[in-house]
């Protein structure tokens, strides 16, 4: 019995969760974090394969982490969108200046965000030297691609807990049920436009 050739692996990133998994798009945050921790999980043990990895080997090892890597990076990019563009300035409406405390902490999840997309361009940089093969520049850029995988992992758990525990907490109670709906429909429309 043969394959039909209109075969093809599903999208890593869908819209399909927000008819499965997702209620409100505070729901659809939180999913959001669960899904960019459990690739993160895979790409830091995909360094770790790929260190032990014979050079010769590491060039098509690295095919597969670029992969996991441009994964991450599209899954962590809607999610800044859905914070930047969605949730912070509704937020920043509805608060104003009265809360500070929580100005500052979406102003230091949005610089959180400009480091991830510098650490991603300098991953970009590391896996494509690899992919051209083995040699001294491979070696460096291995020794790079671990030293920063580790540094997306020191950012990823303080920034995860900084909007889980201080910024999405009390969104249920700032915002009614409509408006809560216009930003699950709009979260769910930037899902749809990316896996096009």
């Amino acid at each position: 019995m043969s394959v039909a050739s209109t075969s093809s692996f599903a999208s890593p990133v869908t819209s399909a969760e927000f008819d499965v998994h997702v209620k409100d798009p505070v729901d659809h945050l939180y999913h959001c974090h669960e899904r960019i921790d459990r690739s993160l999980i895979t790409i830091q043990n995909a360094v770790v394969g790929l260190r032990l990895a014979e050079p010769i080997l590491r060039t098509e090892a690295a095919g597969a982490l670029d992969y996991e890597l441009a994964t991450l990076q599209l899954l962590t990019r809607l999610h800044e969108e859905d914070e930047e563009k969605t949730l912070f300035p509704r937020l920043k409406a509805k608060v104003g200046n009265a809360n500070k405390a929580l100005n500052d902490l979406m102003a230091q999840s949005e610089a959180q965000h400009r480091k991830y997309d510098d650490l991603f361009n300098q991953l970009a940089g590391s896996i494509k030297i690899i992919c051209a093969g083995p040699g001294t520049r491979a070696d460096f850029a291995m020794d790079q691609l671990e030293k920063l995988v580790k540094e997306l992992a020191d950012l990823h758990g303080p920034h995860m807990n900084l909007e889980k525990e201080h910024i999405f907490g009390s969104l249920r109670q700032q915002f009614n049920a409509a408006e809560l709906s216009e930003m699950q429909a709009e979260m769910k429309n930037r899902f749809e436009g990316k896996r096009k």
